[in-house]
């Protein structure tokens, strides 16, 4: 909305003008203030974001390790008790190999 004009005849001075003038430049700074600052907050959060998904990658490399390492673990359990249960099998199997060997007991 324009003001209206300061002098009778409806023109406006310069004086009039260069104050209209100093308010936009100063409402400018103002603007462009704060649009620094909102360029530094955006940057200090690009950063910390950043600095969070790299934490993310590594921890997530981790668990990819840990995991790997609870399968091992998993296998080397299930092959153990594989194991015991074939020499437990032969040992049952070779005392009725000795039993059928010697004879029935009279």
């Amino acid at each position: 909305m324009t003001p209206p004009p300061d002098t009778p005849n409806g023109r406006v001075t310069l004086a009039r003008l260069e104050e209209q003038n100093i308010n936009i430049l100063q409402e400018l700074r103002e603007i462009k203030g704060e649009q620094r600052l909102t360029n530094q907050r955006l940057a200090a959060d690009h950063d910390r974001v950043t600095r969070m998904e790299v934490c993310a990658e590594n921890h997530e490399t981790r668990m990819d390790g840990i995991d790997k390492r609870i399968g091992e673990v998993d296998h080397a359990r299930k092959l153990e008790s594989r194991i015991i249960a074939v020499i437990a099998g032969m040992g049952g199997l070779g005392g009725l190999i000795v039993t059928w060997w010697k004879g029935p007991n009279p």
